[in-house]
């Protein structure tokens, strides 16, 4: 993608009667090294005029005259169409920035940054709307989708589609943005749904919908007389989505936040459920735990075990949200079978207590977890819980029924090996990003990549006897081993390196379990794959640490 605008930074915002937060995060963005800031004012009740956003020449105020209403997807794209620059940073009126954010912040022409809910700090997962993407590519993909309405989802299915055309999402570096929190009273619209509910909504319908591109109907604008911005324009009514497809969405949105046994629900009975008070059954078990899982599949699935050993001990009801991201595009339900409620959306509410024992990259020591009575309990971790009750894993892991797609993988295959080996030895995918982690964590794992290394494997297996089966995520090590120890060496077909596609992360569970049959595993340090092949293991199965035990 070729982009003809001058290099430089355009930075977007837009806003609908936002001028409080406007004035607040204005200053920042002016400390940036931005060679425009480009303000649509949507019809701001109240508008905001030129000589309140200050005499800084980069300022560029654009008015819009509609009687239809906030629609940000529209708002953005007349602000991404306006930019003279080939990089766009879009940020809304409640986030201020860092006057580093330029230095620590910086794309290729096939990569884009934003934020994540999945990996933001508690009360910052309205980052998730913040990027830094080319302008080329905006205009390919045709921009925020117009079909949607309300609010939500429409970050999310932007980013879908950069990636689609071929771009590579990156993490924003955390810290160097900061969301405003305000009630989501601010986030109404006039269907009188919830934020969750209209995101599902709003997400149902650019799946069922022909996909958003630069051929759809984008709005078309007129410009008019004014003298309080530097652009006053009209816009044209906007072509919404056909009314048969807004409500198959909306039929379909309740189900996406209700457990799986509520697929046998009509659609009334389904948007119902959300509003209804628990069961008596489910007020007497105690508040729920909401669990969202981080990062790959071995932290996952330690977490998981975990809240299940937490949960029975405390009699609480246990909610699973597992995250699809760029750690692992499979669904739990790819790998498991769930007894347990689960979604891939997040369930965080300010009524609840949170928990979130993430590690950024200033590091987190997450306090011992607590309840409050009466109240959900919000967990969201990477690593085994800090709680008493959910340290012994290992029982609830050995409960854990893998799904079919996992068993297919594995028929046929030796119920012992002699030998298993894991060598992690990749830093340099997407899922290895540094700044997910402290310093230290960061430095931790180079080091112990660095001790992983084919030769030294080689050589240790070398002194033992037997089949060996190996799981590795590089194909360069897969060969080294095959080289070296030829059809003693047995390795799960169908394997795709650099990548944790659902097809991968279902591969990779398989080749996990595998190792467990081995009777001496040699595993990789600091590796969760590695220690949860050992934890689903028999316990006779002797484990040696590259690095530190040969």
């Amino acid at each position: 993608m070729t982009d003809l605008l001058p290099a430089g930074l355009s930075l977007i915002t837009a806003c609908h009667d936002r001028a409080a937060f406007l004035r607040r995060s204005l200053p920042t963005w002016l400390r940036l090294p931005a060679e425009e800031i480009i303000v649509v004012d949507w019809a701001s009740p109240t508008p905001l005029t030129r000589a309140a956003l200050g005499a800084d020449p980069r300022i560029r105020l654009v008015r819009v005259e509609t009687d239809e209403g906030w629609h940000l997807p529209s708002a953005y794209n007349l602000g991404i169409r306006l930019a003279r620059h080939a990089t766009i940073v879009k940020l809304d009126c409640d986030v201020t920035a860092q006057p580093w954010f330029a230095q620590v912040n910086r794309i290729g022409p096939s990569t884009f940054l934003a934020g994540d809910w999945r990996h933001a700090a508690a009360g910052q997962q309205h980052l998730n709307g913040s990027f830094m993407a080319p302008h080329s590519a905006l205009m390919a993909t045709g921009g925020f989708n117009e079909w949607l309405q309300g609010y939500g989802w429409d970050d999310d299915d932007l980013y879908d589609r950069l990636q689609t055309h071929g771009l590579t999402r990156r993490l924003l570096a955390p810290g160097s943005l900061f969301h405003h929190p305000h009630p989501d009273a601010l986030r109404t619209d006039s269907s009188g749904d919830s934020p969750a509910l209209r995101i599902q909504t709003n997400r149902a319908l650019a799946r069922i919908m022909p996909p958003w591109d630069a051929r759809s109907p984008a709005r078309h604008y007129t410009e008019i007389a004014g003298d309080t911005a530097d652009l006053h324009l009209t816009v044209a009514p906007r072509i919404g989505a056909p009314r048969h497809f807004l409500a198959m969405a909306r039929r379909l949105a309740p189900y996406a936040l209700l457990p799986p046994e509520a697929a046998s629900l009509s659609p009334a009975a389904a948007r119902r459920a959300l509003t209804q008070p628990p069961a008596p059954a489910i007020a007497r078990a105690g508040a729920p735990i909401y669990l969202e899982v981080a990062h790959g599949l071995g932290n996952r699935l330690r977490v998981l075990a975990s809240g299940m050993a937490l949960a029975a001990a405390v009699q609480r009801p246990l909610h699973l949200i597992w995250p699809r991201d760029v750690h692992c595009a499979a669904d739990a339900h790819d790998l498991l079978h769930l007894s347990l409620p689960c979604t891939d959306t997040p369930a965080y509410d300010p009524g609840m207590t949170l928990h979130d024992a993430t590690e950024g990259p200033t590091g987190n020591r997450p306090h011992p977890i607590t309840f409050a009575p009466n109240r959900a309990a919000y967990i969201r971790s990477a690593t085994v819980l800090n709680h008493p009750a959910a340290r012994n894993i290992r029982p609830q892991l050995r409960h854990l029924q893998p799904a079919a797609p996992v068993t297919a993988l594995l028929a046929g295959q030796p119920a012992q090996f002699a030998l298993a080996a894991h060598i992690r030895a990749e830093t340099t995918a997407p899922a290895d990003d540094p700044r997910q982690w402290a310093a230290s964590s960061g430095a931790a794992i180079a080091h112990w990549r660095g001790l992983a290394g084919a030769d030294r494997f080689i050589a240790r297996l070398s002194t033992l006897t037997g089949p060996i089966v190996l799981a590795t995520d590089t194909a360069a090590i897969r060969s080294a081993l095959t080289a070296a120890f030829g059809r003693r060496v047995t390795c799960l077909a169908g394997a795709q390196y650099g990548t944790r596609s659902r097809a991968q992360v279902i591969h990779a569970f398989a080749e996990m379990l595998l190792l467990a049959r081995g009777a001496h595993f040699l595993a990789s340090g600091w590796s969760a794959f590695s220690e949860l092949a050992h934890l689903l293991a028999p316990e006779t199965q002797q484990i040696e640490i590259a690095g530190r035990d040969f």
